[in-house]
């Protein structure tokens, strides 16, 4: 059995879990009319300076984010990093398909369960293979 079909099969054993990765901010097409990225803010601002923040995915539309199969924890290296204390809480560790790479590297954020995270890091396991990608995330 191959890697994406025990993948699979795991995933929906856990209830289907699936990350929402959102698109990088020059991909949006659902910001609201008059509103435009300022980058000596950093924000999205109207013509009277009012700011528009997008929080979470649905503050955006569909087009501006993408879903991709998540499969939760990351065996050793989720125990290992925890015990030694090099990771909070907020950190979240799981494996995504090669096919979905790309998304999950190029997302401005990731949700999970109504939360929301930052990619800390993205690695092809096994190594120089990449038969699936361990992906941790922190809690923005």
């Amino acid at each position: 059995m191959s890697f994406a079909a025990t993948s699979a099969r795991l995933r929906q054993l856990s209830g289907s879990p699936v990350l929402t990765c959102v698109k990088p901010r020059a991909q949006w097409t659902g910001t609201p009319s008059g509103y435009t990225f300022d980058n000596d803010y950093d924000m999205f601002l109207d013509g009277d300076g009012n700011q528009w923040t997008p929080t979470s995915a649905a503050d955006l539309s569909a087009n501006d984010y993408v879903t991709v199969p998540f499969l939760s924890g990351a065996g050793d290296a989720e125990i290992a990093l925890s015990a030694a204390g090099l990771v909070d809480d907020g950190t979240v560790f799981g494996r995504i398909l090669p096919g979905d790479q790309a998304a999950v590297a190029a997302a401005q954020w990731l949700e999970l369960d109504g939360l929301t995270y930052n990619k800390t890091a993205l690695t092809p396991m096994p190594r120089g293979v990449g038969t699936w990608y361990a992906l941790r995330m922190d809690k923005r």
